[in-house]
């Protein structure tokens, strides 16, 4: 769009008839749109490596269950139910 409106304004501005200034800023616009897509598809493969590579030297860890590591001593499963407090409501107002 700055392309066809950059060439509205130049065209008029140089005298040329509305005619042969609306094709040009048509043509012009096409071709500012081939330019902007290349641009961006570049933009956005340079991105996608930049991405990649930072994932491939900085690896989420995996992180071991309970059921694959085994049971870990003196910590309980998600599964169990949780003690009662020994004191609870218990003299409390």
């Amino acid at each position: 769009m700055v392309c066809f409106a950059a060439a509205i304004v130049v065209g008029f501005a140089s005298g040329n008839p509305a005619a042969t200034v609306t094709v040009r800023a048509m043509i012009v616009m096409l071709i500012g749109w081939g330019v902007g897509r290349a641009v961006g598809a570049l933009a956005q493969r340079t991105v996608d490596e930049q991405i990649e590579a930072y994932k491939k030297a900085r690896p989420i860890p995996e992180i071991l269950t309970t059921e694959a590591a085994g049971a870990i001593p003196g910590e309980e499963h998600a599964t169990s139910k949780p003690k009662p407090a020994a004191d609870a409501g218990v003299g409390k107002v």
